[in-house]
């Protein structure tokens, strides 16, 4: 049953706030890559720790009965994968992802509840002018833009920066006589704002109105990424219930995608859909370099790959990819099952069709863009999507209630 309560917003507002922020930045805007990341990391993850002592004094934050266990297994976790312990390991300012969630672990979940629906809005608003500015350049109207630079070591990535939104060079196409782009609002492209915006929407959604998830949903949807479009099937046949209005609105739907397809250009389907997805040619292949795969096949060929290499042998033999081979190549087939025995702990007790419904997101990510899985990001997606469909808030009630773990179990009692 989920429980519902209000939140004293100003008591828990500035961690909560200061906890998005650090969800936000962890998300890895494009003005956060390079130079600029160990500054803003540190920066935003300095402001959050004082922050967290305070909580910790004002007993908004503590180990439980329940809670030490996820603690525990977050920790080995932790160690595993930053400590140096491989040929290629060193020690990298990431490294605080993982110590911010060993934190969250210990929050009140009213402070978490704060603080996803912060993250939510922020989203939001990203996709509101991410819109904006496509919507204005559908129309045909040029709009003035300032050319930035990462400046990231060995993999320089230049963005379009336009009043409201960033655009990542070569994600631009011409459809109709019209020149648009791939949305990818601030991050660094457009699959990774789609696996961003999915976050959102697989959250409980009370968390967020329903115009606003519409407008994230539409914003995500012009990223024409794969991931993406998976996610989102998923989450569609979870919350599928067979009835008349939801049944009629599915034949809408296909109806719609139906003549959108059929208009479409056949190069641009091509380019974005039709390559990635065809059977004559191998889909991990067309997503990673062929230098990346024959670095994977020699490294793998003379046995089991336990340990991995280290964090950073991709930087170091210059070979990249975004797909589960990587994390293989630096953590082993010990990391991945470390990864599996995590999410089995920090899920434990939640009802288990919501722990499908992350476990869903964890694959699918894993899969797709493993390089994102100890991001403090996908760590608090995991652990709060469906922590977030056992509670809910009241927005409407004259009484306050403060979230409680007791005996292995969450109470609500009155302030």
């Amino acid at each position: 049953m989920v429980k519902a309560f209000d939140i004293n917003r100003r008591k828990y507002k500035p961690i909560a706030m200061a906890l998005a922020v650090v969800l936000l930045i962890s998300c890895s805007p494009f003005f956060s890559m390079g130079g600029n990341a160990g500054y803003l990391i540190l920066g935003s993850t300095g402001l959050y720790f004082l922050l967290f002592a305070n909580s910790l004094a004002q007993k908004q934050a503590r180990l439980t009965n329940l809670n030490l266990n996820y603690f525990i297994i977050s920790l080995l976790l932790l160690l595993y994968l930053f400590f140096p312990i491989r040929q290629y390991d060193r020690l990298v300012v990431a490294v605080v992802w993982l110590v911010v969630f060993l934190t969250v672990l210990m929050l009140d979940t009213a402070i978490l509840l704060l603080a996803a629906r912060y993250f939510a809005n922020i989203i939001f608003v990203i996709s509101l002018l991410a819109l904006a500015i496509f919507v204005i350049k559908l129309i045909g109207i040029d709009l003035p833009y300032y050319p930035y630079e990462t400046g990231a070591t060995g993999s320089k990535a230049l963005f379009f920066v336009y009043p409201g939104t960033a655009v990542l060079q070569g994600q631009e196409y011409t459809i109709f006589g019209r020149s648009l782009f791939r949305v990818s609002g601030i991050f660094s492209e457009p699959g990774h704002f789609g696996v961003i915006a999915a976050i959102v929407l697989f959250m409980n959604p009370d968390i967020l109105s329903k115009r606003k998830r519409n407008v994230i949903f539409c914003a995500a949807l012009l990223t024409l990424s794969m991931g993406f479009f998976v996610l989102i099937a998923g989450l569609l046949v979870y919350r599928f219930r067979f009835s008349h209005k939801q049944v009629v609105g599915l034949i809408v739907l296909a109806v719609m995608a139906f003549v959108v397809i059929s208009i479409l250009p056949a190069d641009f389907l091509d380019r974005f859909f039709l390559n990635k997805v065809s059977s004559s040619s191998d889909v991990l292949d067309a997503r990673t370099s062929a230098e990346f795969s024959r670095f994977y096949d020699n490294y793998t060929r003379y046995g089991l790959n336990f340990f991995g290499g280290g964090r950073t042998i991709t930087e170091n033999f210059n070979v990249t990819s975004s797909d589960y081979r990587s994390f293989l190549l630096k953590y082993g087939i010990v990391g991945m099952a470390l990864y599996l025995v995590w999410f089995l702990v920090i899920t434990y007790g939640r009802k288990q069709k919501y722990v499908l419904l992350s476990f869903f997101f964890f694959l699918v990510v894993f899969v797709h863009r493993s390089w994102l899985v100890d991001y403090l990001i996908f760590l608090f997606a995991v652990y709060f999507i469906p922590l977030s469909y056992e509670l809910t808030i009241k927005k409407h009630t004259k009484t306050k209630y403060n979230p409680v773990y007791s005996n292995g179990s969450l109470q609500m009692y009155p302030v």
